[in-house]
């Protein structure tokens, strides 16, 4: 992962792995790993939605 200037990567990860953690799909389940591993906080989600084929959303700590 390499996120945008200005974003530290896990930060990205743990708000990644946040919104996933309310997913079924296999990816979601690797990224909510991969937060874990590295002993992150996983916040929680709300207003999680899924659409097939475009991904995933939420609010985690108020931001979209």
């Amino acid at each position: 992962m390499h996120p945008a200037a200005g974003h530290v990567a896990d930060d990205v990860l743990a708000l990644a792995a946040a919104v996933e953690s309310a997913s079924e799909h296999p990816i979601a389940k690797a990224v909510v790993r991969a937060a874990t591993d590295r002993c992150l906080e996983v916040g929680a989600v709300d207003g999680f939605a899924a659409e097939a084929g475009v991904g995933a959303s939420g609010r985690v700590r108020g931001q979209l």
